[in-house]
């Protein structure tokens, strides 16, 4: 499990502003994203997905709650 940090921007990342972003807990980078999508389809259905880019960066939480 790890928290995923999914960041969206139109166009590159580095030539232009984030628009959202957004936390979510994951098993894989790949669920990150389909999480981080879905949730952003859901809260802007307005906007076209296919002209932003998405960025999932994230860290394991394993450690953090092991005992």
């Amino acid at each position: 499990m790890a928290i995923f940090y999914i960041s969206v921007w139109k166009g590159a990342p580095d030539a232009s502003e984030r628009l959202w972003q957004a936390n979510v807990l994951a098993l894989s980078i790949e669920e990150a994203y389909r999480i981080g999508r879905t949730r952003l389809a859901a809260e802007h259905p307005d906007w076209d997905l296919a002209t932003l880019t998405l960025l999932a960066e994230g860290d394991s939480v394993e450690p953090s709650i092991t005992v």
